[in-house]
């Protein structure tokens, strides 16, 4: 992948000093945005300690990204993962240290939010408030959530909008890096198109953002340097109350490899876009989503599922055509855009048909056991996904039940015609 970048950091209106810090690594395709806490200039050894110990830990570990974009399958997908997960608990790690052994230091701590790009993707690892937003197609979506009570009081259904921006507890985060000595980093793996732009930010920018709309109009019709130059002069026109520091990163081309059975991002959404469970879920949890499929290829004849098999797989078609055949009798053939196997997520049970590639034919392909891994670690989510199940399955009673009563009077009828006798209509001699 080949990016361009642009980044500030700005100490704002109302602070004496700049607790911030950023990165912009091209040679390493790695962009950080930390914003520190604690006393005594603490929080800009934080942030600063952590910026370095995350670029050296993914510099030394490099061959890794290397194996990924020679290879980007969903296994190497899942080593540079954990590549960036343990780089931001071995900072975590040792800015925790840092703390216990300078009183002045005990308690500091930071943000992060990063962003790796490498091949045809972008890895995306943030802990506490600071924040990415993804602009594509004329749309922002941001595609990080707050590790902060106010964030999950919002999503929980306990605040509303117009009451998290007067919260007193307003910066109160639930996560950050070096106040215990272990963390968890919330990450997302994110396909990219060509022109894509992330942008990643403290949140002495994204406060002052009234909405996504704001910051996608921005970008539209902005140089990738002026939207960073804007975005500092509209927090600090808003007051500029804490530290801003504003990283924007284009994607100039992409690195096609061809891995995974080379499906666009696009076409992946599209599919996820339109199939009912997933018709809740906003951009942010449909990456989510995109983090745990697979896409597979098979030629005329494969078979994709057995019938009597037992398996947890689900499927949606992305090109092609194939057939659900049951005990050798065709029930349908299915086109792209539509699910099959969908469900085996609720019961790893025997597969009721057999389901067979009719011409070449891509499909994504969702485990039952990472789908449920999500959903654990999401579970808002699974709330949503939960819902359309019923909504789901109340649909299909509904349909079942009217067919039911429909063949049920079509009986009846015929019993009639059997049972009596039709009338005589013989001429009387």
């Amino acid at each position: 992948m080949r990016t361009t970048a642009s980044g500030q950091t700005d100490v704002g209106r109302q602070r004496d000093h700049n607790e911030d810090a950023c990165l912009i690594d091209p040679d390493l395709g790695l962009y950080i945005v930390c914003d520190g806490m604690g006393g005594h200039a603490a929080g800009e050894i934080a942030s600063q300690e952590t910026v370095r110990l995350v670029q050296a830990s993914i510099r030394r570990r490099r061959a890794v990204l290397s194996d990924y974009i020679n290879s980007p399958t969903f296994e190497q997908r899942t080593e540079v993962l954990h590549l960036v997960e343990g780089a931001v608990q071995e900072a975590c790690a040792q800015v925790y240290a840092m703390g216990q052994s300078d009183p002045m230091q005990k308690g500091m701590g930071t943000t992060i939010v990063m962003l790796l790009a490498l091949g045809e993707a972008a890895v995306i690892a943030h802990v506490g408030d600071s924040r990415v937003y993804l602009m594509r197609d004329h749309q922002a979506h941001q595609l990080t959530e707050d590790h902060s009570l106010v964030w999950h009081m919002l999503k929980t259904g306990r605040l509303t909008r117009e009451e998290a921006a007067y919260a007193p507890y307003a910066n109160a985060i639930t996560r950050s890096v070096g106040t215990k000595p272990t963390v968890r980093a919330e990450t997302l793996f994110v396909e990219c198109m060509a022109h894509d732009r992330f942008l990643l930010c403290s949140d002495g920018f994204h406060n002052y953002l009234t909405c996504e709309e704001e910051l996608a109009q921005m970008s539209a019709r902005l140089l990738l340097e002026d939207l960073v130059t804007s975005c500092i002069a509209m927090a600090n026109a808003g007051g500029g109350s804490d530290n801003i520091t504003v990283v924007a990163v284009q994607v100039e081309a992409v690195q096609r490899t061809g891995g995974e059975a080379g499906v666009s991002v696009t076409r992946k959404v599209e599919a996820l876009k339109h199939i009912r469970l997933f018709s809740l879920c906003d951009t942010h949890e449909l990456v989510k989503v995109l983090n745990i499929v697979h896409v597979r290829s098979y030629e005329p004849g494969d078979v994709i599922i057995a019938e009597d098999t037992v398996g947890d797989d689900f499927f949606i078609l992305v090109s092609g055509k194939v057939e659900v055949v049951r005990q050798g009798q065709l029930l349908i053939t299915l086109s792209p855009g539509a699910p099959f196997g969908e469900t085996a997520l609720l019961e790893r049970a025997k597969r009721s048909a057999t389901v067979r590639a009719l011409e070449p034919t891509k499909a994504m392909l969702i485990r039952g056991r990472d789908f449920y891994a999500m959903l654990e670690q999401e579970p808002t989510m699974a709330v949503k996904l939960l819902r359309s199940f019923v909504l789901a399955l109340h649909e299909r009673l509904r349909t079942t039940s009217a067919e039911l009563i429909e063949a049920r009077g079509a009986l009846a009828a015929l019993s009639q015609e059997i049972l009596v006798p039709p009338a005589d209509t013989t001429p009387a001699s």
